[in-house]
């Protein structure tokens, strides 16, 4: 025998809807005539509030803990070898003169077509600039580096920075813009790379190639580059 539910009665009843679905068949729409206005009714006329504000007081902001703090201060230097006592303490500092200010560099950005501008070393890695010889349309420039002493290598592309401005006077020039990480071992030595108009030009600042050190390591600055001192890449 088949028992069906009761629609009338009992505990269980269906809930009938509010509104009927509007269109279709015996869907209960109204006809709307074109002049017709449309009711509009805002929230406030229904008893409801038109905005929801929330105030926070000191009191209630998370407080973060103290070792919180240590343990991302931590994380930020583990690019460090944590057996070198120097390292994730002192920041790197050059061991070369700053090119820009030395007073033959536009000569050698016309001898050798790229030439480092300068650098800056900070928490979370080098960052620096470099100007190529306007010698072609096409440039692709790039950063060679190591951090043991080129056993191995790594490259790292620059990014167009726009036309250079500014002394030294020279021939026309854009600048590009590149960042290397930090090393782990305390020392990062790189060259520069640049190929355009079927030649492929090197700044190896003159055969020593670009070396920072851990400050407190490092020998200082050696002596400005002579005329005559340049040579291919040290590494090669």
């Amino acid at each position: 025998r088949t028992v069906r539910p009761s629609l009338g009665g009992g505990r269980h009843r269906r809930r009938r809807a509010h509104s009927a679905p509007a269109g279709g068949p015996g869907g209960g729409s109204r006809s709307r005539s074109p002049g017709s206005r449309k009711r509009v009714r805002f929230a406030d006329a229904l008893g409801l509030e038109l905005a929801s504000v929330r105030c926070y007081w000191p009191a209630e902001l998370p407080q973060v803990p103290e070792r919180v703090h240590t343990q991302l201060r931590r994380d930020a230097l583990r690019h460090f070898d944590p057996q070198d006592p120097l390292a994730g303490r002192l920041p790197l500092a050059p061991c070369f003169w700053d090119p820009l200010g030395l007073p033959d560099f536009g000569a050698r950005l016309g001898a050798q077509g790229v030439c480092l501008e300068g650098v800056r070393a900070g928490g979370l890695g080098v960052a620096g600039t470099l100007r190529v010889l306007n010698l072609a349309y096409e440039k692709r420039v790039s950063v060679r580096y190591t951090w043991d002493g080129w056993a191995s290598y790594r490259e790292a592309p620059a990014a167009y920075a726009g036309p250079s401005a500014g002394p030294p006077p020279g021939p026309p020039s854009y600048r590009f813009a590149f960042r290397l990480p930090l090393p782990p071992g305390g020392t990062l030595e790189f060259a520069l790379r640049c190929h355009v108009g079927g030649q492929e030009l090197w700044d190896n600042n003159g055969g020593q190639n670009y070396i920072l050190r851990v400050r407190g390591r490092a020998e200082g600055p050696p002596s400005p580059p002579q005329d005559g001192d340049g040579g291919w890449i040290h590494f090669l």
